[in-house]
């Protein structure tokens, strides 16, 4: 064996040697568990949850933190605090002091478990045998208890009472809850209670008294009594409930009684009202002033003596107040009755019938009438419900159609008739191919403008011949100057017709009738021959007026076949008047304004739109439009400036023979409007 291995070998030895002897046990026993650690704080109960105090009272609190089982753990640290520092405090230890009136949250937090409590404090103080004086900080009411009055300490509470039970004597803000509620006294308690100038502006002050409410009504403190130069009222009770500043019943108003409390008044039509201030047993008060006042003048106004004057159709309140006690009546102005002037004009020009109307854009229909026959020889007279024919009035329409049809994106104005009317492509003239649907509606065409033959067939079949006719015709003037063509207006609607896909009359009623409440809205002759359900067109014959049954141009469609009610009609105007103002849920008040700008001459005064004629020259924006089948007439004038319209109707047409007079009648008519428009008389 070398040195070296025997140095190796050696501590082995040794090693093994001390491993073999003495009493050293080679397996010791393990060392005991280390304790549990403790429970944590799963939850804080306060204890009380929530006290009353008053300012400078004090209530102490207790915290026990408790494990998730609920079981109470001690050796536990707690942090007190209160939500508002202002309202109230607490100390290290859980002692509330109260500072001012309010509701705060107090929490006790312990390993980041918090547990909270409610701390009410009321404006108030504690009292003894000695008695004291129990205030708010403003003074608004002053309690002032005499020794006797307790017999141990109590505390004193004042609580303002948000929404007191009303009375219309009650003086604004002098409602007091005073506890403990019932508490009573040995002897009588002063009570003062302050108001201010504007809680009373309406009652009489000399007539104010310290009221207690029991029994469901507020009660008169017996022997209180008010000082005006200090602005209080002072009273005893011998017990505590809620009390409050009540002016006294008698000469002051209890309420206000308007004659009659519902009416009806015309457009340009007035009726007196009349109010009574009452007090509280109902007895009339004699001397009150009244003043008058209305919801809404733009409908109703109401002058200082109580005569309402009808502005607009609608409903308004009328209030009538008398020391600031109210009084109210519902009026409602309707249209007002134009029967009497629209007949003396049809009467003056010997026609059949006739019907007149305005219009305003904020009220609609404000004003209508109507006189006269259904048939000429027989009794059976028109009514406001009756069907007019409008004649060429139905390009209004007709422009106003093709214009939604453009804001939809289904056509362009600058479209080309022979793209959107195809059929006419294979025969029209080379001067008609590059009309646009702008120079059909504004008249620029030189299309012919009626046809000259009678179509036969359905009336597709009808339109299809005379639009095919048209097109193959000379110009009837200029291309791009202003020529007035039915035709032209015929083609434009069934083109507006295909582009809503269903045909004009069905585009007509979805579009533009419907929206508007349009129900009694058609096409052709307004009721069929030998009836006399609605007006019937007249021509003049040899012993006055001809009935002609049935009588309308059935290819006209998209010109001049539209008939309606005059309440109808009023709708469509008004909603003309409104995009015109941009206040239109159909059609955008740039593309109103565009349909009654002038576009093409026709002489000094006035040139032709899309469906208008528009007055040039004058300050006012005024468009205007005749219709006729030569059986009926009527007129549309339109102030757009002004908001308001007149419309005019009769079922006799302009014929040579007749010396046109449906239309001297309609100037005369429009005459009498403007004039009752602008006086009511």
């Amino acid at each position: 064996m070398t040195a070296r291995a025997r140095w190796i070998l050696a501590p082995l030895a040794a090693l093994t040697a001390s491993c073999g002897g003495g009493s050293t046990n080679p397996n010791p026993a393990p060392p005991p568990p280390p304790p549990p650690a403790p429970a944590p704080v799963a939850s804080v109960a306060v204890s009380p949850d929530s006290t009353v105090l008053v300012p400078g009272g004090t209530r102490q609190f207790t915290a026990t933190p408790r494990d998730a089982s609920g079981n109470p753990l001690t050796g536990r640290t707690v942090t007190w605090s209160t939500g508002s520092q202002t309202t109230a405090t607490v100390s290290t230890g859980g002692l509330v002091t109260a500072v001012t009136a309010g509701t705060t949250q107090l929490q006790a937090v312990s390993e980041g478990r918090t547990g909270t409590a409610t701390i009410t404090v009321l404006d108030g103080g504690a009292v003894g045998a000695a008695g004291g004086v129990v205030s708010r900080p403003d003074s608004a009411i002053v309690l002032t208890i005499p020794a006797g009055a307790l017999a141990q300490s109590r505390v004193i509470t004042i609580t303002p009472v948000a929404a007191p039970p009303t009375h219309p004597g009650l003086a604004g803000g002098t409602a007091y809850d005073l506890g403990p509620d019932g508490t009573t006294f040995a002897q009588p308690v002063t009570i003062r209670l302050g108001y201010s100038a504007t809680a009373v502006a309406s009652l009489d002050q000399s007539r104010l008294r310290l009221h207690r409410y029991e029994g469901g009504a507020w009660q008169e403190v017996p022997g209180s009594t008010v000082d005006q130069a200090s602005r209080t009222v002072t009273g005893e009770t011998s017990s505590f409930s809620r009390y409050a500043v009540v002016a006294l019943p008698g000469s002051e108003v209890a309420s206000v009684s308007i004659d009659p409390d519902s009416a009806d008044v015309e457009y340009r039509g007035t009726t007196p009202l009349s109010a009574a201030a009452l007090d509280g047993e109902g007895a009339a008060i004699e001397g009150k002033t009244v003043t008058w006042q209305s919801s809404n003048p733009a409908i109703a106004s109401v002058s200082e003596s109580g005569v309402v004057t009808g502005v607009l159709p609608g409903t308004v309140t009328i209030t009538a107040t008398s020391d600031g006690i109210q009084g109210s009546a519902r009026i409602r102005v309707v249209a007002s009755d134009l029967n009497r002037i629209v007949d003396s004009i049809r009467q003056a020009f010997n026609l059949p019938a006739m019907g007149a109307g305005i219009v305003t854009r904020t009220g609609g229909l404000v004003s209508a009438g109507v006189g006269g026959v259904r048939r000429w020889g027989d009794a059976t007279p028109v009514t406001m419900a009756d069907k007019w024919h409008l004649g060429s009035n139905a390009k209004t329409m007709t422009s106003f159609l093709a214009a939604l049809a453009v804001a939809d994106g289904r056509l362009a104005w600058t479209d080309l008739m022979t793209a959107r009317y195809p059929e006419l492509a294979a025969v029209v003239r080379p001067e008609f191919v590059g009309l646009t649907l702008r120079q059909l509606a504004t008249m620029q065409s030189a299309i012919i403008g009626n046809p000259g033959f009678t179509p036969t067939g359905t009336l597709a079949q009808q339109r299809s011949a005379v639009d095919t006719w048209a097109v193959q015709q000379p110009p009837a003037g200029a291309v791009g100057t202003y020529y007035y063509s039915n035709i032209a207006y015929q083609i434009l609607g069934e083109i507006a017709g295909r582009a809503f896909g269903n045909g004009y009359e069905q585009a007509m009623r979805d579009q533009l009738w419907n929206p508007l409440g349009v129900t009694s809205g058609g096409f052709g002759p307004t009721t069929g021959a030998g009836m006399t359900d609605q007006p019937i067109g007249h021509f003049p014959g040899p012993g006055g007026w001809t009935v002609c049954e049935a009588c309308d141009n059935s290819w006209a469609t998209g010109s001049g076949k539209v008939h309606m009610s005059l309440p109808d009609w009023a709708r469509v105007i008004q909603e003309i008047l409104k995009a015109d103002a941009g206040e239109s849920t159909l059609l955008g008040q740039g593309a109103a304004q565009g349909l009654t700008t002038a576009v093409s001459t026709i002489n000094g005064s006035t040139a032709y739109g899309f469906g208008w004629v528009v007055y040039t020259g004058i300050a006012q924006r005024v468009v205007t439009h005749d219709g006729s089948n030569n059986r009926n007439r009527s007129r549309s004038l339109v102030y757009l400036s002004s908001g308001v319209a007149f419309l005019i109707t009769t079922n006799a047409g302009d014929t040579a023979a007749d010396g046109g007079a449906p239309n001297a009648a309609a100037n005369a008519m429009v005459t009498r409007l403007q004039q009752y428009w602008q006086t009511g008389q």
